[in-house]
């Protein structure tokens, strides 16, 4: 015969884990008779969930007009002094197609990936160099191009994206993108 006592009402940590993750809030909660009765919900609620973005964290920026170099706002990682994310992320940046007018034949528009111990970029290294490159070739552009990378152990908290333009032309109407992806 049960008794109220031997009900167990458990809500598992994974639930705050999804509303981290997922930004969702997904309480569960799970009645047992004994501890070996929640194995199957506690597999299923270690099942990683990949993909998940969070348009809050998205940063958006203006391609130069010009001859110029852009620099988009910075994101923090919130990475501890050990080099540890509270996650595991990656940091996708996109760039836009451009076309002949943007991006003449032979023109290049280069974005590198900055990382800095201070939110104002004054101590910024470059983490990644010529981490996308588009040019300009055949009269049609460039096309668009994703990539995503993960920090290295040393990397500094906060990340943006820094874009230059060689040549004339104006790709101000086209925005980078540069966002975590969980």
């Amino acid at each position: 015969m049960r008794t109220p006592n031997s009900r167990l009402l458990i809500y598992l940590a994974a639930a705050s884990c999804l509303f981290l993750f997922a930004g969702l809030w997904a309480g569960i909660a799970i009645e047992a008779d004994s501890p070996e009765s929640l194995a199957p919900a506690v597999a299923m609620a270690a099942v990683p969930v990949f993909g998940r973005r969070d348009a809050s964290l998205r940063v958006t920026k203006a391609l130069p007009g010009s001859a110029t170099t852009i620099s988009s706002d910075g994101i923090d990682t919130m990475t501890t002094v050990n080099g540890h994310q509270l996650a595991d992320v990656e940091y996708e940046v996109q760039a836009p197609a451009l076309t002949t007018a943007e991006l003449p034949d032979t023109q290049t528009m280069i974005y590198l990936v900055q990382h800095a111990a201070s939110s104002d970029f004054s101590d910024a290294v470059t983490l990644h160099a010529a981490f996308i490159t588009q040019t300009g070739a055949d009269g049609a552009g460039a096309a668009a191009q994703t990539k995503r990378f993960r920090l290295t152990a040393d990397a500094g908290r906060y990340l943006r994206v820094r874009a230059t333009k060689s040549g004339a032309g104006s790709a101000a109407t086209k925005s980078l993108t540069f966002e975590p992806v969980v």
